[in-house]
């Protein structure tokens, strides 16, 4: 499974040689940050989400995050959704498309891929909001599906990332990849790299190395108010790189 990294911008030099990487809008504003993915989507071979911005609540509308992805040159971006609100999402999901199919735009820039987050508040909400995903519509829109990090606590269903990607996988084979939006547990990432999730974005290595834990040893604290901002005195190198690479190791498919 392939793992995008979210970091502060003195911590970029941990990306450098990763070739899966998510632009968050709301750090835009260091430039720094903004530097290094105006290169770094321009390099052949890199893939580059664009998050919409609701999780840092800095979400964008759907002509600012179309240009925002034209000017990065991204391979994916997510569609605005609505957290814990499936309805919502899905009416954004709609809107979304019909400014991305309007004749307005003529031969402007289309994003190569688009990730539809599913939203709801129990886990037959979660399902309804992907079978709606699978609607004639929607048909050459959506080629991922995003499984949000708050789905645990909402749902009070410790494993319903995993249960709703296999009921994906099962119901819909072939039809979409999978990304978990970001790091929950670690035996989480282990059973979604078993099961072939494509990819997952996280901070957590960075969130945890700036409280000073192990990211294997606690349950991952609050990102840091200015995240993207915070200092290399922060991150200890050694406890950074042990955190890194306990996730990665958690994302091999045992197979692989």
């Amino acid at each position: 499974m392939k793992i995008a990294l979210i970091t502060p911008a003195s911590q970029l030099h941990h990306c450098m040689n990763r070739k899966f990487q998510m632009l968050i809008p709301g750090f835009e504003h260091n430039l720094e940050y903004k530097r290094y993915f105006k290169v770094f989507g321009t390099n052949n071979g890199n893939f580059v989400m664009l998050d919409n911005g609701a999780f840092e609540g800095s979400q964008l509308n759907d002509r600012d995050l179309l240009d925002m992805g034209r000017e990065y040159k991204v391979d994916e971006l997510c569609i605005p959704d609505t957290m814990g609100d499936s309805v919502g999402t899905l009416e954004q999901l709609g809107r979304f498309a019909a400014v991305l199919r309007h004749p307005s735009r003529g031969d402007t820039w289309k994003p190569p891929r688009l990730m539809a987050i599913v939203q709801g508040e129990t886990e037959d909400e979660l399902i309804s909001c992907i079978d709606a995903f699978a609607a004639d519509r929607f048909t050459n829109v959506i080629d991922t599906i995003g499984i949000p990090k708050h789905l645990p606590a909402t749902t009070g269903w410790d494993d319903i990332r995993i249960r709703l990607a296999k009921w994906t996988q099962t119901k819909y084979p072939h039809k979409w990849d999978l990304h978990f939006l970001g790091f929950v547990a670690p035996g989480e990432t282990m059973g979604a790299a078993q099961l072939g999730v494509r990819s997952m974005d996280t901070s957590a290595p960075f969130v945890c190395t700036a409280d000073n834990v192990s990211i294997s040893l606690h349950r991952v604290p609050p990102r840091q108010r200015w995240f993207a901002n915070l200092g290399p005195e922060y991150f200890h190198p050694h406890l950074v790189r042990q955190n890194i690479d306990d996730l990665d190791l958690w994302a091999v498919k045992e197979d692989d």
